[in-house]
């Protein structure tokens, strides 16, 4: 799941992006983990717990998750950074949600 920050801006960008669990082998759980991570609603959000209990980190050990997480988190920031000072302004949260449909 290496994705540049060029490809990451390229999808958020477009005016509708194609899915990555479509561009991305195995990426569907990793699409559904953030789609639970972005959930709006607290009553239906998951809780940590059970987002570090998700299939996507089926066979993971600890230490591979955490680097997995952090990993993940630190692209986005760079991308969100990127983004904003491109832009001017944050990134839309609609267009976030639209890189991670089916």
């Amino acid at each position: 799941y290496q994705l540049s920050a060029p490809e990451i801006q390229a999808s958020l960008e477009a005016s509708v992006p194609e899915p990555l669990s479509k561009r991305f082998d195995g990426a569907a759980e990793m699409t559904d983990f953030v789609k639970l991570c972005l959930e709006r609603d607290p009553v239906r959000r998951c809780t940590v717990d059970e987002l570090l209990q998700h299939a996507w980190f089926a066979g993971y050990t600890a230490v591979e998750r955490d680097h997995t997480l952090q990993a993940m988190s630190d692209k986005l920031q760079a991308v969100l950074e990127e983004w904003t000072a491109v832009n001017g302004e944050a990134v839309p949260r609609v267009r976030l949600v639209k890189l991670f449909k089916e």
